[in-house]
C-alpha cells in the first residue's frame, strides 16, 4: 500500500505546487 501510495502524494504536491506557482504568475 505505501509503495503505490508515495508516489499519488508526490503527484499530488507537485500539481499544488505547480497550480500555486501558475496563479502567482498569473496574479503577479
Amino acid at each position: 500500500v505505501n509503495h503505490s501510495f508515495m508516489p499519488i502524494m508526490i503527484e499530488v504536491v507537485l500539481f499544488d505546487f505547480f497550480k500555486m506557482s501558475l496563479i502567482s504568475f498569473l496574479f503577479h
